[in-house]
């Protein structure tokens, strides 16, 4: 009897990474990822736009756990030097904080479907951020997909192929704000998500961020980091009053 339940265990093992084995060939060469940023060269500090498509070669319609998004889904990209030498990777940081409508993403068969975004600064893991190309130079990047069919279990990593993304230091003005902000990766973190990495309750850490950002904002109006850093204190202020309204109706309720 005890053997006869080991080899069921194993062979239910074995059907299952079959399946997983299916899965993988069966779509390894039909699921095509791209990534295009709309041009190569970038200034340092500057954010790099980004549209990631997948495309489904197949002759079937596919239905996906995960959407292609570096927020909601598994969409993250890997980053390499000049040589090709692995880096670091990209993981939006507010991955996993929202959670999708558990619905999926359908691309039906000989069509794609494609999200766009940024990249600019990412959180470390000792939680501080910093810039991804805060140096002048030549690097590559690839962006990864996790492949997981609607009530699979197991998936299996898409990559696109690796892109040139060339970054050269700033002048004139430019250099003078890069000069003030290229270590502060808090500043990167507030350009990309529009918030500081301050949490809400440190009221008086975030006016302070709030302030330098006016401050360079005011100093430097035409620079090339005015207009992000400009949008983005225009959402984290938006940001701000609704939280403040959602504290004062919290408060008004209380007896």
């Amino acid at each position: 009897m005890k053997y006869k339940y080991m080899l069921a265990i194993a062979f239910g093992l074995c059907s299952f990474f079959g399946v997983a084995k299916y899965v993988q060939s069966k779509f390894a060469n039909s699921l095509k990822l791209f990534v295009s940023t709309p041009k190569n060269t970038f200034t340092a500090g500057e954010i790099i736009p980004f549209e990631a498509q997948l495309k489904n070669e197949s002759s079937e319609d596919v239905i996906l756990e995960d959407t292609l998004d570096p927020t909601y889904g598994s969409l993250k990209f890997y980053l390499f030097d000049g040589k090709k030498n692995f880096k670091y990777s990209y993981i939006n940081p507010n991955w996993g904080i929202l959670e999708v409508n558990g619905s999926g993403i359908k691309i039906k068969k000989n069509e794609a479907v494609t999200n766009s975004g940024q990249i600019l600064a990412g959180i470390k893991s000792d939680k501080r951020s910093e810039y991804y190309f805060d140096t002048s130079g030549t690097y590559y990047l690839q962006a990864s997909y996790q492949i997981q069919l609607k009530g699979q279990i197991k998936f299996f990593e898409l990559k696109s192929e690796l892109i040139k993304i060339i970054i050269t230091e700033p002048l004139g003005e430019d250099l003078e704000v890069w000069s003030q902000i290229k270590n502060r990766g808090d500043y990167g973190y507030f350009i990309q998500n529009g918030d500081f990495l301050e949490p809400f309750y440190k009221v008086e850490e975030r006016k302070k961020l709030q302030q330098e950002i006016e401050d360079i904002l005011n100093k430097y109006p035409n620079s090339l980091y005015a207009e992000p850093l400009r949008n983005s204190l225009v959402k984290f202020k938006a940001s701000e009053a609704k939280q403040s309204e959602l504290v004062e109706k919290m408060k008004a309720k209380k007896p």
